[in-house]
């Protein structure tokens, strides 16, 4: 059990608790639960933003202009997360990791609309229509995660992964924002991936790492397939020699989508040589 209790400007105190209990089932199996609080604190931005991020004709002529600001009543965004877990080895080169979690979150960030006003100043005069960050919104996610090593030969290891992710985000009952709860289809439902370790001989190993990812709707993102692979020569004990390609399926693609100041931007097809020194 442990607890961390933070001081900042714009909350005050915050506390974030934390519990954990494990059992050793034998010598090869375990399980174990946690419980935890956590906090994001305001920023400066939460707090103080103004920022006029569209400008547009009125219907009456006049130029309106939308002005996302913040909030000086803006809280701390919270979760709640609650885990369980169990772990085996059933052979001396095969180890199973699983983990299902349930999450709480409360006081998420919303944009909400109030009322329109009339500026002379800077012109041209124009009405702006304010956007202000508040938090009107909770919700919960739930998921699982498997990961698994195998050694297939002394000299080759495998090892994967997958997770399973389920969002739901609602504006409280006294909200206007009808965007921010689209921010549940922002994270991909289906991962998983697949790596290779193969030693060909004693100083040239070879290493591939299979990806996917699945959609991200609010953004219009596809789901897609990643292929990274390494080729090394150790020269010596401190010296290594090494080929990687990166994002080897797919000349480019998109990962994310623009999101507030951020343009998305497309990783290419990439292959680099490195030199490893260890001493």
């Amino acid at each position: 059990m442990g607890a961390k209790i933070e001081h900042n400007a714009f909350t005050g105190r915050e506390l974030e608790p934390s519990a954990s209990l494990a059992w050793a089932i034998n010598d090869r199996q375990a399980l174990w639960i946690s419980a935890a609080k956590a906090t994001r604190e305001p920023s400066i931005i939460d707090e103080n933003l103004k920022a006029d991020s569209v400008s547009f004709p009125l219907p009456t002529g006049v130029l309106g202009v939308v002005r996302v600001l913040g909030s000086p009543n803006f809280q701390s965004e919270e979760v709640r997360d609650y885990e369980i877990g169990y772990r085996a080895q059933p052979h001396p080169r095969f180890s199973l990791d699983l983990v299902s979690f349930y999450s709480f979150y409360r006081q998420l960030r919303t944009i909400e609309p109030e009322a329109p006003f009339f500026e002379l100043s800077p012109a041209p005069p124009h009405v702006v229509l304010p956007q202000v960050f508040m938090n009107k919104m909770h919700g919960q996610d739930y998921g699982a995660e498997a990961s698994l090593n195998w050694s297939v030969l002394p000299r080759w290891k495998l090892s994967g992964g997958y997770s399973w992710l389920k969002m739901n985000l609602y504006a409280d009952p006294s909200s206007l924002d009808t965007t921010s709860a689209a921010a549940d289809r922002q994270s991909p439902r289906h991962q998983f991936n697949v790596r290779s370790y193969l030693n060909l001989t004693r100083n040239w190993s070879f290493d591939n790492s299979l990806y996917y990812v699945g959609s991200l709707p609010a953004y219009q993102v596809p789901s897609y397939y990643r292929l990274d692979s390494r080729l090394a020569w150790h020269v010596g004990e401190s010296v290594e020699l090494s080929v990687v390609g990166q994002n080897l399926l797919n000349p480019r693609r998109f990962e994310f989508g623009n999101n507030d100041l951020v343009i998305a931007t497309q990783p290419e097809r990439s292959v680099f040589g490195r030199v490893t020194w260890s001493f």
